[in-house]
């Protein structure tokens, strides 16, 4: 899904520092529940949110002679930082609003929400149902331990509604969507070339 207008990114977070000898260091994301049918949905950015149902992400790259843009058919966000794997100078940050959404920044702004959580993202490695590692994404609020966890809920934005079936969310103290499915966390998919996802997300 492609929009010709300008706009912003979409994109989500890994907490994990990148070391040298862990080289990879941008990801798509997957949702992780194996009892639920949204297991393996691609994760995807549109509307300053990540949603599941979605064909691919919202992107944007200017009409500029010479400008190669990136294919922009996936979601990509980058390990150990607060942003999406984007090209636009300035970047795009990924935060949690107070309610739980799962959001990013516009491009060339860095503002956020009043309320918002920057940070709170967390990885650990768990099996596959192949007896392979895998790296899960999950939350924490940040200063309120207990309230954690990430789930999709029913709940979608206008400008998706079309073809998203949930938005992604996080626990906070500020949460109060219904009728949402738990995820065990987001199964993050390592992009050995390390391209950038778009030039922007809207």
């Amino acid at each position: 899904m492609r929009f010709s207008t300008s706009a912003t990114v979409v994109s989500a977070v890994l907490s994990s520092q990148v070391s040298a000898q862990d080289p990879i260091s941008a990801f798509t994301l997957k949702a992780w529940n194996p009892s639920s049918t949204l297991q393996g949905e691609d994760v995807n950015a549109a509307g300053f949110g990540f949603y599941l149902g979605l064909d691919g992400p919202a992107t944007y790259c200017p009409v500029i002679p010479n400008l190669s843009c990136p294919a922009a058919n996936e979601t990509v966000v980058y390990k150990g930082g607060m942003s999406l794997s984007v090209i636009v100078p300035g970047g795009q940050q990924t935060f949690v609003e107070a309610s739980g959404a799962v959001s990013y920044t516009q491009a060339h702004s860095a503002s956020i929400p009043a309320g918002a959580y920057i940070g709170g993202f967390t990885t650990y490695t768990t099996l596959d149902g192949n007896g392979v590692n895998q790296t899960i994404v999950s939350w924490e609020t940040p200063g309120h331990p207990t309230f954690a966890g990430l789930v999709a809920c029913p709940k979608v934005s206008e400008y998706v509604d079309a073809t998203a079936t949930h938005r992604i969310y996080g626990r906070t103290p500020g949460f109060n969507q219904t009728d949402c499915v738990e995820l065990k966390g987001l199964i993050a998919v390592a992009q050995p070339n390390n391209n950038a996802g778009a030039w922007q997300y809207t």
